[in-house]
């Protein structure tokens, strides 16, 4: 597989400000860390199959997107976050965020689809690898007009 070339936090801004219809603000940001914090974990697998990339997003960025999205009102996102867990239509919404986010990796590196979300923590062992010794890492805050900020990181192998 040809190498990944980094992903920049204006290309992230460009992609959600198109996809949201919203100001979208992108800075540097920690890590996410879904073996601690409540996250949703966004696979992606190559053209052959095999896990190639993944999103790790705190229940903030992943809830406040969804939202957006589909213009849920703020108040449910916030429950969303308080309660520890997207329920099933935001998650079904933000896999969509995500699916056109898929983009950005395609755009700097191998073809990959989206294949699976999950509610983490436990982190299952195949994303566990690739977080535990990413080949490409980028970690944003984003602050979404009207919603609020949260944290979004990629991994590539």
């Amino acid at each position: 597989m040809p190498a990944t070339k980094q992903i920049e936090a204006q290309d992230c801004k460009i992609l959600l400000k198109n996809l949201l219809g919203r100001d979208i603000t992108v800075e540097t940001g920690d890590p996410v860390d879904p073996s601690k914090t409540p996250a949703v974990l966004i696979t992606f697998h190559n053209d052959e199959g095999g896990l190639q990339a993944l999103w790790a997003a705190d229940l903030r960025f992943a809830a406040f997107s969804a939202a957006a999205l589909t213009m849920v009102p703020l108040p449910v996102a916030e429950e969303a976050v308080s309660a520890g867990k997207l329920p099933e239509d935001l998650m079904d919404c933000f896999r969509e965020v995500a699916n056109v986010g898929s983009s950005l990796f395609n755009h700097a590196g191998p073809h990959v689809v989206l294949a699976d979300s999950l509610a983490v923590p436990p982190v299952p062992e195949g994303p566990g690898k690739i977080l535990a010794s990413p080949g490409m890492q980028a970690a944003f805050r984003i602050e979404i007009e009207d919603y609020g900020k949260g944290s979004l990181s990629m991994f590539t192998l």
